[in-house]
């Protein structure tokens, strides 16, 4: 089964939806390429918020 963007928010919600903490918190940006993954990280940094992005490789695989 291919992964795409679409299919992990799926997922997501299913889970987030069975957590308390999760419940309502939305999917977590999800990029293309490693370098959408660096440009969002150096934004997050400059921001000082950590926040989790998601890399959603063109074989289909998912990486925090």
């Amino acid at each position: 089964m291919e992964i795409t963007e679409r299919t992990l928010a799926e997922a997501w919600q299913r889970r987030a939806s069975r957590h308390t903490l999760l419940d309502g918190v939305g999917l977590p940006p999800v990029v293309s390429s490693d370098d959408e993954l660096e440009d969002r990280a150096e934004r997050a940094e400059e921001a000082q918020d950590g926040g989790l992005c998601l890399l959603l490789d063109e074989n289909g695989t998912v990486r925090p």
